[in-house]
């Protein structure tokens, strides 16, 4: 097992994100001393978000954190150092792992917000002021409302909310980990947040359906298991899990629509 505290998910079957966690049910599990968790999705382009402050059990499966959801774009954030994201402001979702010497962090993440981003924040919390200074170098661009914003765009701010948090030559207080989606892209940055990606085309033999490799095609549902194409982003990793492809600590993840994953 290996114990994850972020999790990104995009794919182009919504129904078969079950079948995929399933299959991932002994591989990701939550780290001790969980205080909670939240899961932010997309239905119809519609951003909903569930936060529960209630305690995690260790070693619970992300399957089981997810339970029956069916969707394309999904953002998990096992609450483990005072943080509770995911956090959401319009299409946009966020999660953070890390507190990089949380009070300084904060203070320099506050400075010169914007006034309708100041007006939003409702916490202390790092993940919160992280979030909102990465949508203010979005509104920089006037990219924070643009559903079509252009992944070298996201990866910017992504990267210099990182930095503002944790500059370089700065002695950090423990490893960081950004992800952010729109519902059409999802972006990661991170500083030795043990991030690792796995891509997966195909699921020929289904547990949760009951379908192995030999009868797949009595199946009235073998066609979009057949067509599914997804990728696992995880962060907080102690090691890499078998089957993903550890992401260098001088890396961005860039995850498009089309799930191409570049490491930017």
């Amino acid at each position: 097992m290996a114990a994850l505290t972020v999790l990104g998910y995009l794919a182009n079957e919504p129904e078969r994100l079950a079948c995929a966690l399933h299959e991932l049910r002994s591989t990701l599990t939550t780290p001790p001393d969980c205080h909670g968790h939240g899961v932010a999705h997309f239905v119809d382009d519609r951003l909903l978000l569930n936060t529960r402050p209630s305690p995690v059990t260790t070693g619970t499966s992300v399957e089981e954190l997810v339970g029956p959801l069916k969707t394309s774009t999904l953002l998990v954030n096992v609450h483990t150092d005072g943080d509770g994201g995911p956090y959401k402001f319009r299409s946009w979702a966020f999660s953070l792992q890390g507190s990089a010497g949380r009070a300084e962090a904060r203070t320099r993440l506050m400075e010169r917000l914007p006034d309708f981003l100041l007006r939003n924040i409702s916490s202390d919390s790092l993940g919160e002021a992280a979030f909102h200074r990465f949508l203010s170098f979005l509104h920089e661009d006037h990219k924070v409302d643009d559903p079509m914003v252009d992944g070298p765009t996201v990866v910017r701010a992504m990267r210099q909310t990182l930095e503002m948090m944790a500059p370089a030559g700065e002695e950090r207080a423990g490893p960081l980990c950004l992800v952010a989606t729109n519902g059409r892209l999802l972006v990661c940055a991170h500083k030795g947040g043990g991030v690792a990606y796995s891509l997966r085309e195909g699921i020929l033999a289904c547990q949760r359906c009951q379908m192995d490799r030999h009868v797949l095609d009595s199946f009235p549902v073998r066609e979009s298991h057949r067509r599914f194409r997804g990728v696992v982003l995880v962060g907080g990793m102690a090691q890499t899990p078998t089957g993903f492809i550890t992401v260098p600590d001088n890396k961005s993840v860039l995850i498009t629509r089309k799930l191409d994953v570049q490491l930017v």
